[in-house]
């Protein structure tokens, strides 16, 4: 969400060349991979800060099941550049002092940014098994959901809203014993501890 490459970029004038726009450009991020790989599926890029890349494997997952394509490459990426984000998240009291996200506690103090790149390629359980790939895991369920006005200022989480996607995401499960592992975006931020804006569980 921070662009750092394009401000750094964009900082003079004599760093702009015919190439900037496709360079910088997230619409054109996804569509290099299809390109280089002759991918004709959906190909496009998702920006909704720190859960991007888990709203992104929530959309690859909805896109398989509905038809969209019948395998996806889905990933996120992180690269920190420059500082003046973290001065303005220093500012805002959103960098834990430590460096160290604490979500889900109640010593939340911030959140700890890193750089990182992380791609799964997903397929539907039968064709992988036809294909006897190497299963790292099974994706049993995914959910979105945002706050709305529920909470006031707009970057602390909302209670009702994380117990509603909880819900949503537990009603059905017969069988919690055989979930190994959950993913949760939390902002680790004080006064909120946590936020759920996508929970992703995993069976065996």
């Amino acid at each position: 969400m921070n662009r750092d490459y394009e401000v750094r970029l964009s900082s003079s004038s004599n760093t702009i060349t015919h190439y900037f726009s496709t360079g910088t450009a997230m619409s054109v991020a996804a569509n290099r991979i299809s390109y280089t790989f002759n991918l004709t599926g959906p190909s496009f890029a998702l920006d909704s800060a720190c859960s991007s890349s888990l709203v992104a494997l929530h959309s690859a997952c909805q896109g398989i099941r509905q038809g969209d394509c019948d395998m996806a490459l889905c990933g996120g990426v992180s690269c920190i550049f420059e500082p003046n984000i973290f001065v303005a998240l220093s500012k805002a009291k959103m960098i834990s002092p430590d460096g160290t996200s604490k979500p889900f506690s109640n010593k939340a103090d911030g959140y700890g940014r890193g750089e990182g790149c992380g791609i799964v390629l997903l397929k539907p359980l039968k064709r992988a098994l036809m294909d006897c790939d190497h299963i790292w895991g099974i994706i049993s369920k995914t959910a979105v959901n945002q706050d709305g006005r529920t909470v006031t200022p707009i970057t602390k989480p909302s209670m009702a809203q994380q117990e509603e996607l909880l819900s949503r995401i537990y009603s059905t499960e017969r069988d919690l014993t055989s979930v190994q592992y959950i993913e949760a975006h939390g902002t680790g931020t004080p006064c909120s501890t946590q936020r759920m804006d996508l929970a992703l569980m995993l069976n065996h």
